[in-house]
């Protein structure tokens, strides 16, 4: 039996459903008729176009997310706005990943540091 073998493709497994699950809660519906309108920067109308989906990489892997998009017939400016209240403005990456990445980031220079010094006699 190899311990780490089982661990590693329960892990996986693990990784797998969470993605899955995450991708089930993130396909939204279309908006009532009362929602397909909202207002645009420009001063305009946006007007809901259809379902559009986006690739997410989130802790636990990749998810797919299914929201509904509005454009400004005026200024041909889109919207997300689901994309805002998930913090998933302008980014493929989730709110977890992002803060992940700044953890393992703020160690970098100590853990370069170490690592040089290991290779440069004192």
């Amino acid at each position: 039996m190899d311990l780490e073998a089982i661990e590693l493709a329960l892990r996986a497994s693990l990784h797998q459903a969470g993605a899955t699950a995450l991708t089930a809660l993130l396909q939204f519906d279309l908006p009532s008729p009362n929602q397909r309108q909202l207002p645009c920067a420009c001063g305009h109308t946006a007007s809901y176009v259809g379902l559009r989906s986006k690739s997410l990489l989130t802790v636990v892997g990749e998810a797919r997310c299914l929201r509904p998009y509005y454009l400004c017939e005026y200024c041909h400016h889109g919207q997300f706005p689901v994309d805002a209240d998930l913090d998933i403005e302008d980014t493929e990456l989730s709110p977890g990943v992002r803060r992940m990445m700044a953890a393992v980031a703020m160690k970098l220079p100590s853990i370069e540091a170490e690592n040089s010094c290991s290779f440069w006699p004192v």
